[in-house]
């Protein structure tokens, strides 16, 4: 019985060259210092935290993020100054 394995795209630039690895052997070599200009490929659907661990973006919380940076511009100050006025009489 064969386990299906994950398996993420790495693109090394330097190299012009993609290629697929599993994802435990691709968090090995991105781990490595240096690594000779690994990264995970760009609309690959994975990230890199910061433990080292190749995890999958949840587009969900991509969108939601996205809509919450558009509600916190908007909202602004009101005009008001952030500075605190303490000590003015």
């Amino acid at each position: 019985m064969n386990a299906k394995k994950t398996m993420v795209s790495l693109t090394c630039k330097e190299l012009g060259e993609t290629r697929l690895f599993e994802v435990e052997h691709a968090e090995r070599l991105l781990s490595m210092f240096p690594n000779g200009g690994w990264e995970i490929s760009e609309g690959e659907g994975y990230y890199l935290k910061q433990d080292g661990k190749i995890s999958r973006r949840n587009t969900g919380d991509i969108q939601k993020a996205d809509q919450s940076e558009v509600d916190t511009e908007s909202e602004g100050t009101g005009g008001t100054d952030s500075l605190s006025r303490k000590g003015k009489g």
